[in-house]
C-alpha cells in the first residue's frame, strides 16, 4: 500500500515542536499562578501571644477518657483518687482553655523577664501566612513567552494593541508577512503531496480494464489538475467592491475577470455565474418573444367580422361598375358598325 506524507516543513516536524519548551513554560506559569491564588485563599491563620481562659477558674484535668487525673505521692498522674494505704490523691487543677477551633479565641501579651531584670512585653497579633504574590512579575512572564512563541511561530497576535481594527490594508500586510510566507510554503509542500497522490490513483486507473483513462510514461492526467487553495483571512468586501467599480469604469478589463474578482464577495464561481447570466438573458429574450406574439394575437382578435362584410360589399359594387362600363362600350360598337 503506497503512502503519501504530506510535510508541513523541509525538517518534517509539526509547526509548533520547536517551541513546546515555551509552550510548556507558558502553562507552567499560568498553573502556577493559579496555585498560588488558591495557596493565597487557604491560607494558615497565625495567632501569637498568651490565650487566656474564658473565666479565669482552674478546672479539673480529664484524660482521653474523660476521667479526673489525680496526682500521688509520688507526683505522677494517675486516675485513682485514693492511693494504696488509703490516702487520697490530688486532683489536677489546670486553667481551662479556649478551644483553638472556636470562633472567638482570647489572648493576651506575653511577658518576659530580661537578664537584667526589665520585662520585655510581646503584644499578641493575628496574621495569614502567605507569600507576597507579585501580579506584575507574572504579568511580565506571560507577556514575554506570548511575544517569544508568536514571534519565532510567524502567527499574528491578534490580541495585540498594535493589531487594530481600523488599520490600513497595507498595515495589515506587514503584520501577516510572517504567517503569509508560512501559508505559501506549506501550500507548496501539501500540492505536490496531492499531486502525488492523483498520479498514484491515475496509475492505478490506467491498469484497470475499461477504465478510460489513457496513461503512457510521459503523460498523466493529474499533471493537469490545478490545486487552488483560499486563505482563511478577514476579507474587505467593501474595498473589493470599489476596486472593481473602479476597473468598470477604466472600461479596459473583461466581464470574466471582473466576475473572478467579485466571487469572493458573492461567493458563486466565474463559470457558475456566467451561465446564470446566460440563463437569464435567454429567458428574458423567450419572455420578450412570447409577448411579441401575444400582442399579435390580440391585433387579429380585435377585428370584427363587419369590417370584412364592408370590404367584400365594397368589392362587388366596384365589379358591377365594370360591367356595365363594358356594356355601354359594346353598345357603341354597334352602333359604329349600323353606320357603316
Amino acid at each position: 500500500m503506497p503512502l503519501t506524507e504530506f510535510k508541513m516543513n523541509e525538517e518534517r516536524v509539526g509547526l509548533w515542536e520547536p517551541d513546546l519548551d515555551k509552550m510548556d513554560s507558558y502553562d507552567l506559569l499560568i498553573s502556577e499562578m493559579v496555585n498560588s491564588q488558591e495557596d493565597f485563599n487557604n491560607a494558615s491563620l497565625l495567632v501569637t501571644g498568651k490565650i487566656a481562659n474564658n473565666a479565669s477558674k482552674p478546672e479539673v484535668m480529664l484524660d482521653s477518657a474523660g476521667r479526673p487525673v489525680y496526682q500521688n505521692k509520688q507526683g505522677g498522674y494517675t486516675d485513682q483518687p485514693t492511693n494504696e494505704d488509703g490516702s487520697y490523691n490530688s486532683e489536677v487543677m489546670v486553667q481551662r482553655v479556649l478551644d483553638t477551633h472556636a470562633n472567638v479565641i482570647y489572648v493576651r501579651p506575653y511577658v518576659v523577664d530580661q537578664p537584667n531584670g526589665s520585662k520585655l512585653v510581646s503584644n499578641p497579633t493575628a496574621q495569614y501566612l502567605t507569600k507576597d504574590f507579585d501580579m506584575n512579575g507574572w504579568k511580565i512572564n506571560i507577556d514575554q513567552l506570548m511575544s517569544d512563541i508568536h514571534k519565532e511561530t510567524n502567527t499574528p497576535d491578534t490580541s495585540d494593541q498594535n493589531f487594530a481594527a481600523n488599520a490600513s490594508g497595507v498595515a495589515m500586510s506587514y503584520k501577516l508577512f510572517g504567517s503569509d510566507q508560512e501559508m505559501s510554503f506549506s501550500e507548496t509542500l501539501y500540492s505536490e503531496a496531492v499531486h502525488r497522490r492523483m498520479r498514484m490513483l491515475a496509475s492505478y486507473w490506467g491498469i484497470i480494464p475499461n477504465s478510460k483513462v489513457s496513461l503512457s510514461k510521459d503523460v498523466n492526467p493529474a499533471d493537469n489538475v490545478q490545486i487552488t487553495f483560499t486563505p482563511n483571512l478577514p476579507k474587505n468586501n467593501q474595498e473589493t467592491i470599489q476596486t472593481v467599480q473602479g476597473l468598470v469604469s477604466t472600461g479596459d478589463v473583461s466581464k470574466k475577470t471582473i466576475r473572478e474578482m467579485l466571487s469572493t464577495v458573492t461567493g458563486i464561481p466565474e463559470d457558475q455565474e456566467a451561465q446564470r447570466i446566460e440563463e437569464e438573458q435567454q429567458q428574458s429574450g423567450d419572455d420578450t418573444a412570447d409577448k411579441v406574439a401575444q400582442a399579435i394575437q390580440k391585433l387579429h382578435a380585435n377585428v370584427s367580422p363587419n369590417d370584412d362584410s364592408e370590404d367584400d360589399s365594397d368589392t362587388g359594387g366596384d365589379d358591377n361598375g365594370d360591367s356595365e362600363t363594358s356594356q355601354k362600350e359594346d353598345n357603341s360598337d354597334g352602333q359604329a358598325g349600323q353606320k357603316e
